[in-house]
């Protein structure tokens, strides 16, 4: 009920002073205007940053052990410093669009700093089998045959 009341003051302030009003009206459409203008640079910039952050997970048993065997890489290709990353990990059969391991909710983070136009890569272990995934189609498809996709990938940049 406040909010009629003030479109009232407003109104009566607005017919009984037109030009304050008016130029006070302006203001506030430049300052919001502003703000607005602000927010949506910040925000492509941040798309920019996050888009040049990618996630790269191979099967590799050569150079993982056993109980870690999936290679995840990650690339800061931004101009700024890495601070942490989270994201999740999908697998999938070749023609398939449904996965057969996937993190879900359970994302992989890392806290590992990475500096702009670096990577740094490790090994993790392998997601839990997917709820849609039925026991025959994981047994036919070894880890090394299906094709690992990351997801919902979140980086957290330094603050300048």
């Amino acid at each position: 009920m406040a909010w009629v009341i003030g479109i009232g003051v407003f109104l009566l302030l607005l017919f009984a002073f037109p030009r304050a009003m008016l130029s006070l009206v302006a203001i506030l459409v430049i300052i919001i205007g502003s703000w607005f203008a602000w927010t949506y640079a910040q925000d492509q910039r941040r798309q920019a940053d996050v888009a040049l952050t990618k996630v790269l997970a191979v099967y590799d048993q050569g150079r993982c052990p056993a109980d870690f065997p999936l290679l995840v890489k990650i690339t800061n290709e931004s101009g700024k410093t890495l601070e942490r990353v989270s994201f999740s990990l999908k697998a999938f059969r070749e023609g398939y669009s449904s996965p057969l391991y996937e993190s879900g909710f359970r994302n992989y983070v890392t806290d590992r700093i990475i500096p702009p136009q670096s990577e740094w890569q490790t090994c993790w272990s392998v997601p839990q089998p997917s709820y849609s995934a039925s026991t025959e189609s994981i047994a036919a498809n070894p880890l090394n045959t299906l094709e690992w996709r990351s997801d919902s990938i979140l980086p957290i940049f330094e603050r300048e």
